[in-house]
């Protein structure tokens, strides 16, 4: 299990911490989904009967288990990213298996290899910019070192600014779901 309050304390950026405050709230307990041992972290009171019914309200989150601190990106990334992907690796807002996730730091994931220049020229300035994160609607973030966080949706072909820093996009996910009406972290339902 993961002691958020006493994670937060020995974080450095504040982006990362408000994320701890989070997590913090929800129940924890270890569980393998699609044979991939995670750290399951539950809305305090959700009643079996609404998850099982696919109430998206009582979304849960996924953390990989056991937890990555030796992380190294290969890719050139801001300090509250690098932070995020010591403790926060691979955190998933759906199950193992489907889309809706922050990008495993380790894995290079470019731009170019899902969305080929060929197909999709839009994307030839960011051939090589990192996934960050994959929402379950398919929408993806790249890091873009000089424009920030981007959106990119095959619906409009068109990246789109989602956060100039890492802490910014990282905000903005934590308030979306601390809304808690069920709605998927994504270019449409990011951006209240």
């Amino acid at each position: 299990m993961i002691d958020f309050k006493t994670l937060a304390g020995e974080l450095q950026h504040a982006c990362n911490r408000e994320l701890c405050r989070f997590l913090g709230r929800w129940t924890q307990k270890h569980t393998t989904i699609n044979d991939t041992l995670v750290l399951q972290l539950s809305r305090p009171g959700c009643a079996a009967q609404a998850c099982e019914a696919g109430d998206l309200s009582q979304r849960d989150f996924y953390i990989p288990w056991p937890r990555r601190t030796e992380v190294q990106p290969w890719f050139k990334c801001p300090p509250d990213l690098l932070e995020f992907y010591r403790y926060f690796d691979g955190l998933r807002d759906a199950p193992p298996g489907q889309s809706g996730f922050f990008c495993d730091a380790s894995v290079p994931m470019r731009c170019s290899e899902a969305y080929p220049v060929s197909e999709v020229p839009e994307l030839s300035d960011l051939a090589d910019a990192p996934f960050v994160y994959w929402a379950a609607n398919g929408d993806t973030i790249v890091f873009s070192q000089g424009e920030g966080f981007l959106w990119f949706t095959l619906e409009t072909g068109i990246p789109s600014l989602a956060a100039k820093t890492f802490g910014s996009l990282l905000e903005i996910w934590v308030q979306h779901y601390s809304v808690g009406d069920g709605l998927w972290f994504d270019s449409h339902g990011g951006r209240r």
